[in-house]
């Protein structure tokens, strides 16, 4: 079972926040539909969302792979790190990942954009 958020038929304004900093923590599907919304003035929905199940699969990737890989210690060094900032995160991800010659986290990343 998946974690599904249906937000429908709203009108969000003023300085309202809406789900702002929600962090999901699930190796399950995300489905997040938005239908039918009214957003004005400084008003904020879904505002640094953070889904960890790319970082989650690569973890369990991590621990099939042979430790003798180019990109091993590319990947253990991403996976090590306990928090990442989404802009550094994002930015690693481009920087390594035309060098993971297994396409680890190419395949994961592809995974989660056809679901």
């Amino acid at each position: 079972m998946g974690i599904e958020i249906n937000i429908s038929d709203l009108n969000i304004s003023g300085d309202a926040e809406i789900l702002n900093k929600t962090k999901i923590r699930s190796n399950s599907d995300v489905d997040i539909d938005l239908k039918h919304l009214d957003i004005n003035g400084n008003a904020k929905l879904l505002n640094n969302l953070e889904v960890d199940s790319v970082l989650n699969e690569l973890r369990q990737k991590e621990q099939s792979m042979d430790i003798n890989s180019a990109e091993y210690p590319q990947i253990k060094r991403i996976t090590s790190q306990n928090q990442w900032n989404k802009d550094d995160f994002v930015g690693c991800v481009m920087k390594h990942i035309s060098e993971f010659s297994q396409g680890v986290l190419a395949s994961i990343v592809a995974n989660l954009l056809t679901k």
